[in-house]
Order: C-alpha cells, then sequence, then structure tokens
C-alpha cells in the first residue's frame, strides 16, 4: 500500500501463489495508474487487485488463467474515475474477468472478457453519489462466460459496439 499515488509503467505479475498483484493507495484523492502493457496471468487468486482512494486508470491489461478474478477494481471515494484504454483482456480466469466497484463515472475501451466461470465484465458504479455513468465503447467482446456485461449505475449507461455470444446466465 502506498499514502500517495501509485505509477507503474508496465507490469509482469505470474504464476504467484496469491493474488498477482494487490496495488492499495490510503490517502484520499491519490490513484493508481499502469501504463504501457501490464500481465497478470496463472495466479493462485485474484491476477490484479486494486483499491484506490482516488482515480484508477489502466491501459493494456492482460489478465488470463487466474484461479481468481482477473481484475478487480475498487474505487470507492465519490467522484474518482475508473478509466480502462488500449486493448484489455481477461480470458479463462476461475471467477469474473473484470469486476469494477466504484463511485465515480467508469470508461472502459476495447475490452474483451472470454471463457470466465463467472461473469465477462460486471461494473457497479451505484455508490457515485452524482449518478456518474458508465461509458463502453471501441471494440468490446463477452463471449462464454456466466453474464458477458451487467453494468449497476444509477447513471447514463453508454455502450458502442458490443459483441456477446455463448453466455450461460
Amino acid at each position: 500500500s502506498a499514502d500517495g499515488s501509485i505509477v507503474v509503467y508496465g507490469a509482469n505479475s505470474t504464476f504467484n501463489g496469491d493474488d498477482g498483484a494487490d496495488l492499495t493507495t490510503t490517502t484520499p484523492g491519490y490513484g493508481v495508474y499502469l501504463y504501457y502493457t501490464n500481465n497478470f496471468a496463472d495466479n493462485d487468486d485474484v491476477g490484479l487487485l486494486v483499491n484506490s482512494t482516488g482515480a484508477i486508470t489502466l491501459y493494456n491489461i492482460n489478465a488470463d488463467f487466474n484461479l481468481g478474478s482477473g481484475a478487480v477494481l475498487n474505487a470507492t471515494t465519490d467522484g474518482y474515475a475508473v478509466d480502462l484504454y488500449g486493448s484489455n483482456y481477461f480470458t479463462q480466469n476461475g471467477d469474473s474477468g473484470l469486476f469494477i466497484n466504484g463511485a465515480g463515472a467508469v470508461t472502459l475501451y476495447n475490452v474483451t472478457a472470454r471463457l470466465n466461470t463467472g461473469n465477462g465484465v460486471e461494473v457497479n458504479n451505484q455508490d457515485s453519489l452524482s449518478g456518474l455513468g458508465v461509458t463502453i465503447y471501441g471494440t468490446n467482446v463477452f463471449n462464454d462466460n456466466a453474464i458477458g456485461l451487467k453494468v449497476l449505475s444509477h447513471g447514463i449507461i453508454t455502450t458502442y459496439n458490443l459483441y456477446a455470444s455463448g453466455n450461460t446466465a
């Protein structure tokens, strides 16, 4: 954990006996930022776990073959966003591919979630006091999960280019 922001330029966390990476900020307003390409695979629990008191901004996340979820992102301070950019893949995880619990706007760009035991992508930003919404754009594929895409929000949900097939729930 950190008292300030956490900034990472390219992470590779594989074959760990617990979470691949556990990134936590403790001071309100300080966020977690991952740039370049970031790989979290074959871990015994969650591939990437983020608990942030500020914004979460991630680029090019590959979270595959983890026994738990591919990535769990918690940004619970009101008004701070969770944003994923680049190309993001969440494949064959033992729980959800990507789970986001936020209290601010959520933006997802180019997300592929396939063959996860749980939901492909689940977003919940109902804790946003100002009703900030969820935007999903780029090319987004949700195939062969329990539920492909599940979004819970008190704000506007805007989507572009969603493809879902073979989901079982």
